[in-house]
């Protein structure tokens, strides 16, 4: 069991525990720890390969297999659309990618499987003229920008994704169908190795001939339980690329949800129909204006930090550490501490979860994106993305009000001005460095 455990971090009389292979993570009280590492001191034995009879690299190859087949049939024949996207995302992203999910990451617990369906520099949103964040401050678009993997991995997601919803709006819905028993294998990789944990330690005592009380057994199974994956969140990076992409997730979250308890949640800036969505589906808006079948509504904005710090309140917890809401001027809120300290959305959720307070209330989030235009250079520009995002229009994936927006006469000017910055960018990015020179001793 030991050789599953790859970081051991104490904290509030909690233990973190991170596990290998699936990058879970399991928290657990610190006698639940002391006796868990009692049966390890005294099990030497441990396989590193078996995973409850399984083996998790012919899991792990099972998956790889299934993308391989994925991507070969829907990249058999591509639509214009996603042609257009290869154009400028670059070829090399019609390859097959490493993963299409990932368990968590430094905010969210790795319980949480985190799928991005479209990618943040080419977010429909963000082109479209009708997300809140504006000028290159968005954090997702940060993260793409600074890191190369999740760039080409969400530009790889955003490229399968158009292809097969166009394909399923032409009648060929198999590919899609494989997508999403592509994403149930991910779930169930996390749950055959947090069984493994209970199985396997139980297994090894009996084999050297140890007594199992009833305490130790059940102790093993609490913590074993706890890595398995709780929730699918949605749209880190980017949006929901049109109305069947919506109700295509409606239907997948209410199978998970009743075969694996698993709850979705997603965010958005498009104001779709989301009325068919099962219970265990929750959306949060970023406008005030866009309906998603919950009353009172609520949203999340992010904001400069003199309007954040001015706010007082939205940041207090309860014993249970629930928020609590704050109050401004009659107006109900919450602030994360995203961008300025260690989340919990573990224990918070209030993104997380439908609307219970029977308010309407905002989430307020400090600006934590690209405060500097240094990293714009890899943002699209008007001319580059301005096809896809017309071919997308043509092809019914954007409102009447969203056509507008983008045509608005403000929002070209936005993007004719941010295109000419990520072009002094790129400029920048190209210029060799200069010799550095000798530090005196």
């Amino acid at each position: 069991m030991q050789r599953y455990i790859k970081k051991v971090k104490f904290q509030n009389k909690k233990v973190f525990i991170v596990i290998k292979y699936v990058k879970m993570k399991v928290n657990i009280t610190e006698n639940q720890y002391n006796k868990l590492k009692l049966i390890e001191d005294e099990n030497p034995y441990y396989n590193d390969q078996k995973i409850n009879g399984e083996n998790l690299n012919v899991l792990w190859a099972a998956i790889k297999k299934k993308q391989q087949e994925l991507f070969q049939e829907t990249f058999n024949d591509l639509d214009e659309l996603t042609r257009s996207k290869a154009e400028i995302y670059g070829e090399e992203k019609l390859d097959v990618p490493r993963v299409i999910a990932l368990a968590g990451n430094a905010k969210v617990p790795q319980n949480v499987l985190m799928i991005n369906i479209t990618s943040a520099l080419a977010c429909p949103s963000y082109y479209l003229g009708i997300c809140t964040i504006k000028n290159g401050a968005c954090y997702a678009q940060r993260g793409e920008n600074q890191y190369p993997n999740s760039r080409n991995r969400n530009l790889q997601n955003d490229l399968m994704n158009t292809e097969l919803l166009r394909k399923y709006q032409k009648g060929n819905k198999k590919p899609m169908r494989d997508y999403f028993s592509l994403v149930e294998m991910y779930i169930q990789i996390g749950n055959a190795a947090a069984k493994n944990i209970y199985t396997q330690t139980i297994d090894s005592l009996r084999r050297r001939g140890k007594v199992i009380t009833p305490e130790v057994e059940q102790t093993v199974k609490d913590i074993s339980e706890e890595p398995k994956i709780t929730d699918i969140r949605l749209n880190e990076a980017g949006d929901f690329p049109c109305q069947l992409s919506v109700d295509l997730w409606s239907k997948f979250a209410k199978k998970v949800g009743a075969k694996y308890g698993i709850k979705v949640h997603a965010y958005t800036a498009r104001n779709l129909d989301f009325s068919n969505r099962p219970e265990n589906f929750s959306v949060l808006p970023s406008h005030e204006g866009i309906n998603i079948g919950e009353e009172p509504n609520r949203r999340f904005h992010a904001v400069n930090d003199n309007l954040y710090d001015s706010l007082q309140g939205g940041d207090q917890v309860d014993n249970n550490f629930q928020p609590i809401l704050g109050e401004h001027n009659g107006k109900f809120f919450y602030k994360c501490p995203c961008g300025e300290g260690e989340p919990h959305c573990d224990l918070c959720r209030v993104c997380f979860n439908r609307n219970k307070t029977g308010k309407p209330y905002t989430i307020f989030v400090r600006y934590h994106g690209l405060t500097a235009a240094n990293g714009l250079k890899h943002l699209f520009k008007k001319d580059e993305i301005d096809k896809s995002i017309k071919l997308a229009i043509q092809n019914g994936w954007a409102s009447p009000s969203e056509i507008k927006s983008y045509n608005s006469q403000k929002n070209q000017k936005r993007l004719n001005t941010m295109s000419d910055k990520i072009d002094n960018m790129r400029a920048k990015a190209q210029k060799p460095l200069g010799k550095r020179k000798k530090a005196k001793i």
